[in-house]
């Protein structure tokens, strides 16, 4: 079977559907995410908190722990 998952921000899918996206890929499924956007942010500053090019890095990192195809 295939899953999908669609968040708005890196971290959204890894932090809402983490445990369920772990079980999908325990029973041998292919899970596919999706982020919408490229989700680098600033603080009340203009500080860069999350730069647009770490965000995908951090985000296919993260989805390694429930065995998410990129």
């Amino acid at each position: 079977m295939n899953a999908s998952a669609a968040g708005a921000h890196f971290d959204d899918i890894e932090i809402g559907c983490n445990g369920a996206l772990s079980k999908h890929t325990a029973r041998g499924d292919q899970v596919c995410p999706y982020t919408a956007t490229l989700s680098g942010f600033t603080d009340h500053r203009d500080g860069i908190v999350r730069s647009n090019e770490a965000a995908p890095a951090e985000g296919k990192e993260a989805m390694q722990v429930p065995g998410a195809s990129p």
